[in-house]
């Protein structure tokens, strides 16, 4: 029998990936092509897809640890033009750093019988790195596609794969 699969994109929106964006990530905009197409892959196989984003409202707690980004009905807080989600396509909003905490994704999920989620997006060490775990302790088999992924510190890019994958068991695609 054929595993269920996700994609799920986290923070591909403009304050992370435009140059313009208020926490601009150097250099994310080299994962967009690839990302593209896995999305064009899961499209074709009718599998579904996540976009999983950033959305604060202007006095959010996560505001006092970084500068004011993906302020919701802001620019900033959109999807990049180049991964534009398609009808089919569910964009789930979160507040917190995992793209499961709070949000209806798990529910999504569960009721699509998906068992795998493969995931791609920025920051490694950041979002990527706990929606993977909360991925994992709610039972999904999670492949981190590391040509999919983008951090701005390598060193903690390293370090976050690592214990994904020694620590929590997740598997790092290449």
């Amino acid at each position: 029998m054929d595993v269920k699969k996700a994609l799920i994109i986290v923070d591909m929106i403009n304050d992370f990936v435009h140059p313009d964006g208020s926490l601009y990530v150097k250099g994310s905009r080299s994962i967009i092509s690839y990302i593209k197409k896995n999305i064009d892959n899961f499209h074709d196989e009718n599998k579904p897809i996540f976009y999983a984003i950033d959305s604060h409202w202007k006095n959010d707690e996560e505001l006092n640890l970084f500068p004011p980004h993906a302020i919701k009905g802001s620019w900033g807080g959109n999807i990049v033009n180049e991964l534009k989600p398609e009808i089919k396509d569910i964009v789930i909003t979160k507040r917190r750093y995992p793209a499961f905490f709070g949000t209806d994704l798990d529910i999504y999920l569960h009721e699509m019988n998906v068992k795998e989620v493969n995931i791609v997006g920025v920051v490694t060490h950041i979002c990527i790195f706990y929606t993977a775990i909360f991925a994992k302790l709610l039972g999904y088999n999670v492949n981190v596609l590391i040509k999919g992924i983008y951090d701005f510190d390598t060193n903690l890019h390293e370090l976050s794969l690592s214990q994904l994958r020694e620590v929590w068991g997740v598997s790092i695609v290449e």
